[in-house]
């Protein structure tokens, strides 16, 4: 008993820096993070057996965000704008390629990204494996994809990005 206890400790101990340096990083970069929370997508959290997992927003206030809306890209995807548009969107998701430098810096071995407006069950999400040097540009072609039928929303994908 005493042995399992000692190692909740320590992936505690682990996890909850892991949560501090998250957070840091989102404050600086004016974006919010919740841990653990299961008020938000409930059935896709207990379907997948999520244990250690953070929502991320553009607000503290509100977990389901904006800061996923690329009506502005989808606008410039459709009138072939696409250089300036892969920069901008670069630019503005980089954050996500810096979650991944700090979590893999943990005893990460992979990381499951949902990205969904409305799924209710995981048979709805789209699979993409990938790395975390190519995330971006998965990102990126998954939302340049959805663009016709999603119209600026991001598409209801799972990425699996392995260290």
């Amino acid at each position: 008993m005493n042995l399992a206890k000692n190692k909740v400790s320590k992936h505690f101990k682990k996890y909850n820096q892991l949560a501090n340096r998250v957070v840091e990083y989102a404050l600086e970069h004016k974006f919010a993070v919740f841990f653990n929370s299961y008020d938000y997508g409930l059935n896709i959290i207990e379907e997948a057996g999520m244990k250690d997992f953070f929502l991320v927003s553009d607000s503290f206030l509100y977990k389901n965000c904006e800061l996923l809306n690329t009506t502005e890209f989808a606008r410039k995807m459709l009138k072939d704008e696409m250089f300036d548009t892969k920069k901008a969107f670069f630019r503005k998701y980089r954050i996500f390629n810096e979650l991944l430098n700090i979590i893999f810096e943990y005893e990460v071995s992979e990381i499951e990204i949902y990205f969904t407006d409305d799924a209710e069950n995981l048979s709805e999400f789209d699979v993409i494996q990938t790395t975390k040097e190519n995330f971006l540009l998965d990102l990126y072609n998954a939302v340049e994809a959805a663009v016709p039928e999603y119209a600026g929303l991001f598409p209801t994908v799972k990425f699996c990005i392995k260290k």
